[in-house]
């Protein structure tokens, strides 16, 4: 069956962002990162590559999630050419699994709802267990699997927006910045797309609670 006639589908194929998923992955030049990114992933190949970002509010279609990571990290790897100090390795590892935790939180890839141990646990929480169990079963060096697990957990940047740590490293707070960028336009794009140009969105939740002007395209 064809689902893309009946649900929401990513704007990329599925089979084209895999292919970007891979290439991705092998741009890891640490072999314990690059190990420990690709099993995670692995691990939970079919979820990662089908679920949405979210239920409502951004990237809520099939292959949301990964189309999601996918953004953040091509925007990262243009940061680090600007900033090069980051570690590209660090970013493209937290970038495409900063929502790991999703593909238990969530039920599925369509009429998606919350499990129970997304609700109870939710996704920041069981993300930062897989990674870190995982780096712990290959033996990843401590310093290594701390600051990738503490991107995770910081990667909503404010306690008050679910962040059980805020960031305390610079490749932690640019994912967190990339996150929010990624998933506000998101958001605003999904606004947009109902609003006539010359006109306001209505008031968007998450964007605190703000209405955006739709300026006439330029010529």
């Amino acid at each position: 069956v064809d689902i893309s006639k009946y649900v929401p589908m990513a704007p990329t194929p599925i089979e084209e962002m895999k292919k970007t998923l891979d290439s991705y992955i092998e741009l890891i030049e640490d072999k314990e990162l690059h190990d420990l990114t690709k099993k995670v992933i692995s691990d939970r190949y079919e979820k990662y590559t089908t679920y949405p970002a979210a239920v409502t509010v951004h990237h809520a279609f099939v292959g949301g999630l990964m189309y999601h990571s996918l953004s953040i990290c091509s925007t990262a790897l243009k940061t680090v050419e600007q900033y090069p100090e980051l570690s590209r390795d660090y970013l493209v590892a937290g970038s495409l699994l900063h929502d790991i935790g999703k593909t238990v939180e969530l039920s599925g890839a369509s009429a998606t709802t919350y499990t129970e141990e997304g609700n109870l646990l939710g996704h920041i929480s069981s993300g930062a267990m897989i990674v870190y169990s995982t780096g712990k079963e290959l033996h990843v060096q401590d310093e290594k699997l701390i600051v990738l697990t503490h991107m995770i957990l910081a990667h909503h940047g404010e306690y008050d927006f679910g962040s059980p740590k805020e960031p305390m490293t610079a490749e932690a707070f640019v994912l967190h910045e990339l996150d929010e960028l990624d998933a506000k336009l998101a958001t605003l794009k999904n606004a947009y797309d109902t609003t006539s140009e010359g006109s306001f969105t209505g008031r968007i939740v998450w964007m605190d609670n703000q209405n955006f002007y739709k300026p006439h395209k330029l010529k």
